[in-house]
């Protein structure tokens, strides 16, 4: 009987040497979030009104004011929809803000982030809202997404010159 679990036991070894479990020393593959950037410049001149509907991608806090309902399209800006017609919301626009994650509303203003920056919309006419103060290096650059698989990579950037908008998915191979 003690032969035979021994049998069993030396057979299991031999079968399981020959399987590739996907460990190889000399190849591996990093899932990061490696920062998108833009200039300062750049970002100063970002928000702007688009008429057309645009598609919610990543949609985050949503704003009541007045009939007008405001959604957060996190990172890209924020859509403005009427909504008399709570049941049938119409879109009438998007304000793009890259690096916009939070908004706040008071009487006609619009308070928004702008990565680093703080803007201020006047949203006296919501279909045509304009840019009315900007106050700039107010906040930390934006922090990467928290997860156990992925490592935030950031090189290269002059903090003087640019600004982190977002943080794209990637997957780096790396063969020694």
């Amino acid at each position: 009987m003690k032969q035979i679990g021994v049998s069993i036991f030396l057979m299991s070894i031999a079968l399981l040497s020959g399987c590739d479990f996907g460990y190889h020393p000399n190849n591996y593959t990093y899932h990061a979030q490696v920062a998108v950037t833009i200039s300062k410049d750049s970002l100063h001149r970002s928000v702007r009104f688009l008429p057309p509907p645009q598609s919610l991608h990543l949609p985050g806090k949503i704003y009541t004011y007045g009939q007008i309902l405001l959604v957060v399209d996190r990172l890209t800006g924020v859509h403005i929809f009427d909504n008399a017609d709570p049941h049938n919301p119409t879109s009438l626009g998007f304000i793009a803000v890259p690096g916009c994650n939070d908004i706040a509303v008071k009487n006609t203003s619009l308070y928004i982030d702008n990565a680093i920056d703080l803007v201020t919309i006047n949203l006296a006419d919501v279909r045509a809202p304009i840019v009315s103060s900007r106050v700039q290096d107010i906040f930390p650059p934006l922090e990467p997404p928290q997860s156990n698989y992925y490592y935030p990579v950031v090189s290269n950037i002059d903090f003087t010159k640019q600004v982190i908008i977002g943080w794209k998915d990637t997957i780096t191979h790396y063969n020694n």
